[in-house]
């Protein structure tokens, strides 16, 4: 469900237990210095969701889960490769975002007491819990927390909500090599790509070539496409994507790209 530098996190279903509830669940993980299945040991504990650290950066990892009910140990589940992420600052651990929407304006709330919130580096304020600081953000600015935040940002300024496009900064959790999305109205609509690392992006529209752009580390890119249509999008390299329909000027449905993912993130629904 998500991968640092040195931690890979991730989660599971409660598995039929015939009558007899869960007592602890096993973890097993092979790569880097795992050179052959080895148990990972996280002590005893029921949470169907678990943190692998001390990991090596931008290794490959094997992953499997067992559950045990106090008697019988079940047999281990699917296997699951995941991928450790290089050793760039904005991996590593921590609460991190970037403004890869480039909006001019953003305003960030606190989730806890004594939060000093850096900006490129810099600290600008600390913060209460449920404190606000509004700033100046230009495109790519990285901003960290001691401790969990929210900020987003204004893509425009104006009275209509389309005037001003409201644009979330990008996490850790959102970096990724593919992903999808589906341009429905406002054309054209914007693409933009940060890079992490060195990367060839390529889009395409059911598999039928749109775009490429190779993008150097540290640096983006914005596609412009006209089609309305489900679009995949791969890179080579590490990046975030964000995406907006452009239609007279304004900002229309502005989203961060999340990437491709076997978990489920959520239902549509009128109710839910």
């Amino acid at each position: 469900t998500n991968a640092t530098t040195e931690s890979l996190s991730i989660g599971w279903a409660y598995p039929q237990d015939n009558g007899t509830p869960i007592t602890d669940y096993n973890i097993q993980i092979k790569g880097g210095a795992y050179t052959d299945w080895t148990i990972y040991s996280d002590g005893i504990s029921t949470s169907t969701s678990a943190i692998i650290t001390g990991l090596d950066p931008e290794t490959s990892y094997e992953i499997k889960v067992r559950g045990f009910n106090a008697i019988n140990y079940s047999g281990w589940s699917n296997t699951r490769t995941a991928e450790t992420l290089p050793n760039i600052a904005f991996f590593e651990p921590g609460f991190k975002a970037i403004n890869i929407s480039g909006a001019p304006k953003s305003k960030l709330v606190s989730f806890a007491d004594n939060n000093q919130i850096y900006l490129n580096g810099t600290l600008v304020t600390t913060l209460a819990k449920h404190a606000v600081y509004e700033f100046n953000s230009s495109e790519f600015d990285q901003i960290e927390g001691t401790e969990a935040f929210y900020v987003a940002g204004k893509l425009g300024i104006g009275s209509g909500s389309s005037d001003q496009g409201n644009a979330t900064w990008s996490t850790q959790s959102w970096v990724g090599k593919e992903f999808f999305f589906n341009f429905t109205r406002a054309t054209p609509l914007k693409v933009k790509v940060f890079a992490f690392t060195d990367s060839t992006v390529t889009i395409t529209k059911g598999g039928v070539f749109e775009a490429t752009q190779v993008i150097s580390a540290g640096t983006g890119t914005t596609f412009s496409i006209s089609a309305y249509a489900g679009y995949e999008m791969v890179s080579t390299g590490y990046i975030v994507a964000f995406a907006y329909g452009s239609q007279s000027s304004q900002f229309y449905d502005p989203v961060p790209i999340l990437p491709a993912s076997t978990d489920i993130i959520g239902i549509p629904s009128k109710t839910a």
